[in-house]
């Protein structure tokens, strides 16, 4: 017997609108890809919805429904995924929020990124609001740059809509505060919050070096764990993940995929990736690779740096990964877009994404040639719910 080896390859975030600056064309029309190229000639190109409507335009949801979860059962926001990932524990009516640290001014959101807060920076004011905030039940965990967890007890209710801070930047702050049960305590706790931060002496120092102070903390993604069966429950099939995002560390421990890290290199993360990923692929059936270079240069509004890193991840992922399942028996390969990700307006949307797979048993398409937005939305493999795509690969 000779299984079948399967690899999913999720590039957050490829999928663009138009860009004027590409004389109309999106990134990915204008981005070199022989080797995704190769695939949608050897396969089948499709179009597929991974944002459910009424949930966030993030990519904790689009990665959820590639792994073939339906978001709108269990999904319960970015916060526990990330607890989870840290292996951190709640308990009874206690719900986990992502915390971020941002920049607040004239009561707009002008940074969603606090002005690239260092972790040491950072880990003092959260240590201060902890000393400040804990009559209020909350406690303040610090993760890395600007980017945090807070545990809040007394609040099983996981109905609160929120947005997540780089949604809205550039906008006022009062419009897309938290709604709905629980949001009145939420929005204290940010007032409370602001007040500290405001005081502190590293935002005092970050002001008198011309730096966006981390003035202000923006609550969003909670709820308590989810649960969900495991993938081999599901599919009868275990697979190994490889990537960095906390969230997709948080999405495979609970699924129980084997969780491989892949270090962050700078320039070399890609190649990176793609070891991590080979490595993987001599001792599971089923590989899946998440890529988040591509979604973090278009929400940098970088359009040069989104191309580059589509690019990148063409020649050292797409590349090297092709290649050596052309060295099984059996083989399949998709590769997806996670979400559109808008790299002039900076945003997310729930937007239909492009998809390609090839391998055994999956007979070429012969409607386009390149892995593009409008090449994809003329195909006639069109999946309204993400979701189903991972059954489609491994049964069709």
């Amino acid at each position: 017997m000779n299984p079948t080896r399967f690899c999913v390859v999720c590039v957050d975030g490829a999928a663009d609108e138009p860009v004027g600056g590409l004389d109309g064309r999106t990134v990915l029309e204008a981005a070199a890809t022989p080797n995704l190229d190769a695939l949608v000639r050897a396969g089948r190109l499709g179009m597929m919805r991974t944002i459910p409507a009424g949930l966030p335009a993030s990519g904790d949801v689009a990665m959820l429904s590639l792994a073939g979860y339906d978001p709108r059962g269990g999904y319960t926001g970015i916060g526990p995924l990330e607890a989870a990932a840290l292996c951190m524990r709640l308990k009874p009516r206690e719900v986990v929020l992502r915390c971020d640290l941002v920049t607040i001014a004239d009561g707009l959101l002008v940074d969603a990124n606090g002005g690239d807060i260092p972790t040491e920076q950072a880990s003092a004011l959260m240590a201060e609001l902890n000393t400040r905030l804990s009559s209020a039940g909350a406690v303040f965990e610090t993760v890395a740059g600007s980017h945090h967890l807070l545990r809040l007890r007394d609040m099983s209710d996981a109905a609160t809509k929120t947005l997540p801070p780089f949604q809205i930047e550039g906008e006022a702050v009062q419009r897309h505060a938290p709604r709905g049960p629980g949001a009145a305590r939420l929005v204290e706790l940010m007032q409370q919050a602001g007040d500290v931060l405001a005081a502190h002496d590293v935002n005092t120092v970050r002001r008198d070096l011309g730096e966006n102070p981390a003035n202000a903390i923006w609550l969003w993604g909670g709820g308590p764990f989810p649960r969900w069966p495991r993938f081999r429950q599901r599919f009868g099939i275990g697979a190994a993940a490889v990537g960095n995002a906390l969230f997709f560390k948080g999405i495979a421990k609970m699924v129980h995929w084997a969780y491989v890290p892949a270090p962050r290199d700078g320039a070399a993360e890609t190649a990176s990736l793609a070891h991590a990923a080979l490595q993987a692929l001599a001792d599971h059936a089923m590989v899946v690779v998440h890529a988040g270079m591509v979604d973090e240069a278009s929400l940098a509004g970088d359009i040069d740096a989104k191309q580059r890193a589509i690019e990148m991840i063409d020649r050292d992922l797409i590349g090297p990964l092709a290649d050596r399942l052309g060295g099984f028996h059996r083989w399949r390969l998709l590769v997806a877009s996670s979400l559109m990700s808008s790299v002039e307006r900076r945003r997310h949307s729930d937007d239909a994404v492009p998809f390609c797979m090839c391998g055994a048993g999956i007979s070429a398409g012969g409607q386009a040639d390149r892995l593009t937005e409008r090449a994809a939305s003329s195909s006639d493999l069109q999946i309204e719910f993400g979701h189903e795509l991972m059954e489609f690969f491994l049964r069709t």
